[in-house]
């Protein structure tokens, strides 16, 4: 399993490293990995969240921001912040560009 980690999505690779330390009682790992969650992690945790609650169209609306974010990425195999972050694509410039094609409304920023 060990082996694959390096090769997985962030955000799965995260949740597999968090279950782990929780299971270990690894407090400090715990609160280190819960820091460092990209906004797609946070995201997908609260389409989830909203999902178990029966929230579905609140869950659709994080799973756009997830998509979103993931889409910004350059390679979701890897930690934010571990490449260059000019490999990924501009937050505002590419909200700007949805804007401009139509594919979302001035208030829908996320």
């Amino acid at each position: 399993d060990r082996l694959l980690l390096p090769l997985i999505d962030e955000s799965t690779r995260r949740q597999l490293l968090l279950r782990d330390a929780e299971e270990r009682g690894d407090t400090n790992t715990v609160r280190r990995l819960e820091r460092g969650m990209s906004k797609r992690q946070q995201y997908k945790e609260l389409s989830d969240n909203a999902k178990t609650l029966g929230n579905d169209e609140t869950a659709r609306v994080y799973e756009y921001e997830a998509k979103f974010y993931e889409d910004l990425r350059a390679d979701v195999t890897q930690d934010e912040g571990s490449y260059d972050s000019y490999l990924d694509k501009d937050e505002w410039y590419e909200r700007q560009r949805l804007r401009a094609m139509g594919i979302i409304k001035k208030d829908d920023d996320g």
